[in-house]
């Protein structure tokens, strides 16, 4: 099983969108990509993230325009 949380490319405030590259982030990934990836997709949501003074947090987004993506899953190559 994996666990990733990346920048969702498709936000509006993500650099991807703005034909940038925000650091340290080199890539962004789309929804579509982890569904491809995961043979088993346990969970795959959005999330707005926040960040103040040294505190994170994380607020669930109820549609698909969080900034920060979060799947759970198999890689297709290890299927079981």
């Amino acid at each position: 099983m994996v666990f990733f949380e990346v920048p969702n490319a498709d936000f509006k405030k993500n650099g991807a969108s703005n034909n940038h590259i925000d650091i340290p982030h080199t890539y962004y990934f789309q929804r579509k990509f982890f569904e491809n990836l995961l043979s088993k997709e346990v969970h795959i949501d959005f999330y707005k993230s926040k960040f103040t003074h040294s505190d994170y947090y994380v607020d669930i987004s109820t549609k698909n325009d969080g900034d920060v993506i979060r799947a759970i899953g198999y890689l297709n190559k290890h299927e079981k």
